[in-house]
């Protein structure tokens, strides 16, 4: 078994060109998608902050997937797709919101006596309009008034943008073979029993043979090795090395804490995989005695 010289994993920041299109458009059909159905049910009722919540997962949800298809591994451009799809789907949940407030009979009604120059038939108009009557909350009707209104409606911007924005981030970060422009796909190996760092420290270092003294096993340790490979480019790619610690909550379920993720080249797979092969261990048939050949 070799030792290696490991990098740490990190992404390479690159991207398609031709899939930034793809990846904004889808994004902000899906935003202004979910903008108007959030305003359309929002007729009847509004959950605070769970309606926001909602649209933040649809939207990592499609972007994950398009940032996948479109090989995106670059956080930047990620980020910003994920600050463009929040402002987009709450401003155009309040967009739809006013195009409909403004079309009941009573709002035309109720500025039909004032000067056109002056009726609030704008979004910006409508937005003020909102946040002079205040944002009401709860059964009892509190009223959060003109600037508790205004700060209400940027927290709920600030969940959907965060959510977005970290999430897309965290996609690009996902292990890539830059050689066949494919996603790596991890498979576990086997087990390692914790011994404080001695893991994560061999691993870093490239120290292979050091994982045989943490009793590798297919199964059983608090440990798990995992390795991420092109699915094309077989032992010629480097592959990511990712340990994870092993433990059961209260209410027993396992849960995974990731460790490290290391880029090893490619021939480090068969000694990693040979750590895992279970040892079968050969008997030799007893020599016959003389007197069992006697008896015979």
């Amino acid at each position: 078994m070799n030792t290696y010289q490991p990098e740490k994993h990190c992404s390479d920041g690159g991207f398609r060109l031709m899939g930034l299109p793809l990846l904004f458009g889808s994004l902000f059909v899906a935003a202004t998608g979910l903008g108007w159905l959030a305003s359309f049910i929002g007729q009847w009722f509004y959950l605070i902050f769970l309606f926001p919540l909602v649209i933040a997962v649809s939207l990592v949800i499609v972007g994950a997937k398009i940032g996948q298809w479109t090989h995106l591994r670059n956080g930047f451009i990620a980020g910003i797709a994920g600050l463009f799809a929040g402002v987009v789907s709450i401003t155009s949940m309040h967009y739809f919101d006013s195009v409909r407030y403004f079309d009941t009979p009573e709002a035309k009604q109720k500025f039909a006596a004032l000067p056109p120059e002056t009726r609030p038939s704008t979004f910006p108009r409508y937005m003020d309009l909102m946040a002079t009557q205040g944002v009401g909350i709860g059964k009892d009707g509190l009223n959060l008034g003109y600037v508790g209104s205004w700060i209400y409606w940027g927290v709920e911007m600030l969940l959907v943008t965060g959510m977005t924005f970290y999430a897309l981030i965290g996609g690009t970060q996902e292990p890539y073979c830059c050689a066949c422009e494919r996603w790596k796909v991890y498979r576990e190996l086997g087990t390692l029993r914790q011994k404080g760092d001695r893991a994560k420290e061999c691993l870093e270092s490239g120290d292979l043979p050091g994982l045989l003294k943490l009793e590798p096993s297919p199964t059983g340790g608090d440990l798990v090795l995992s390795v991420g490979e092109c699915p094309v480019g077989g032992g010629d790619c480097p592959i990511t090395v990712k340990l994870d610690a092993v433990t059961v909550n209260a209410k027993k379920e396992v849960e995974k804490k990731e460790l490290l993720e290391m880029t090893y080249p490619g021939e480090a797979l068969a000694d990693l995989e040979s750590l895992f092969v279970p040892v079968v261990e050969v008997v030799e048939p007893a020599k016959p005695t003389k007197k069992a050949i006697d008896d015979y």
